[in-house]
C-alpha cells in the first residue's frame, strides 16, 4: 500500500524566505546597530580614548543582542528592518551632527 505512506512535510517556500530575511536583518542590521552605537559612546564619552573604546566595544553586544530579539519578535520582517535601521540611522545622523559641531561647522 504505498498511498499510505506520508510525504514528508515540507515548510513552504514564503515562509522559508521570511525565516532566512529575518536572520538576514537580524546579522545585518544587528552589527550595523551595534558598530554605530559603538561609534557613538566612544565619541560621546568622556574618557581617555583607549577606555572609551574598551567601555563602547564591551556594551555592544547589547544593542545586538536586542536587534536579534526585535527581528524574530516583531510581525513581519520588513517592521523588523524598520525597526532596526530606524535607531542605525538616528545615530548616525547625531554623528554627522556631533563631528560638524566639533569642526566648527553648521550641520
Amino acid at each position: 500500500m504505498a498511498s499510505d505512506r506520508k510525504q514528508p512535510s515540507r515548510v513552504p517556500v514564503t515562509r522559508a524566505m521570511a525565516i532566512v530575511a529575518r536572520v538576514a536583518v537580524a546579522v545585518l542590521g544587528g552589527y550595523l546597530l551595534a558598530v554605530s552605537f559603538a561609534t557613538a559612546m566612544v565619541n560621546g564619552l568622556t574618557l581617555p580614548r583607549a577606555e572609551a573604546v574598551d567601555l563602547a566595544i564591551s556594551l555592544s553586544f547589547l544593542p545586538y543582542a536586542g536587534a536579534v530579539l526585535w527581528a524574530f519578535a516583531a510581525r513581519t520582517p520588513a517592521i523588523a528592518a524598520v525597526g532596526i535601521l530606524v535607531p542605525v540611522a538616528l545615530l548616525v545622523l547625531v554623528q554627522v551632527g556631533a563631528s560638524a559641531l566639533a569642526a566648527g561647522g553648521a550641520v
